[in-house]
């Protein structure tokens, strides 16, 4: 998408050959999500629980991912991705808005399960 935008091609314009291709491989990885399986079940609420949340970005694109970490298993809960700016940002200034990102997700997570007492909360 940052490509294309910074290509300004819009939403209606053919896409240039090059572009097309990564869509095309995009695609084609995207087949592969559906052996992908995550267990529902997450935590044992007898057991302590821990909230391990990461950040990344690259001049592409910012990220975070949540964690639940009980009894040395890791469990995905939830992610969030976002394109960078078309609008040229330094790299420790895209790692500041994961972080930023990331410290939204863990306190929204740790309203939204509030009836999980977290053992600790590492971001």
């Amino acid at each position: 998408m940052l490509e294309c935008w910074q290509q300004k091609i819009g939403w209606d314009d053919l896409l240039t050959p090059a572009v097309q291709e990564k869509w095309q491989g995009l695609v084609k990885d995207l087949s592969i999500l559906e052996s992908v399986k995550f267990p529902r079940n997450t935590v044992n609420e007898n057991q302590p629980i821990k909230l391990h949340v990461f950040c990344d970005a690259s001049g592409k694109a910012y990220d975070t991912v949540a964690y639940l970490v009980s009894n040395g298993q890791a469990n995905l809960l939830t992610s969030k991705a976002t394109v960078a700016p078309l609008k040229k940002r330094s790299l420790p200034q895209l790692e500041l808005t994961a972080l930023l990102l990331g410290v939204r997700l863990a306190h929204y997570l740790i309203m939204a399960l509030s009836n999980i007492r977290f053992e600790e909360t590492v971001v």
